[in-house]
């Protein structure tokens, strides 16, 4: 499965996660003033999260599942 999932919720919150991996791609929040905020420190497309060798937005580390006896 490739491409992103994108959750929004009524009041303005929205979450961009790339169905691989479950990496954040954004998180945007609606502020009082009517502008949006990114609070996520990412890549904005999947290319480009794809291609990033600092993980930014893992939702998981790269050793994930590889540490014995962890």
């Amino acid at each position: 499965m490739s491409g992103t999932l994108r959750l929004q919720h009524p009041q303005g919150l929205a979450l961009s996660l790339s169905a691989r991996g479950a990496t954040w791609l954004a998180c945007d929040l609606p502020m009082p003033d009517g502008t949006r905020r990114s609070v996520i420190l990412s890549r904005a497309a999947l290319p480009a999260a794809q291609a990033d060798s600092a993980y930014l937005g893992a939702t998981i580390g790269r050793y994930a599942n590889r540490i014995a006896h962890a």
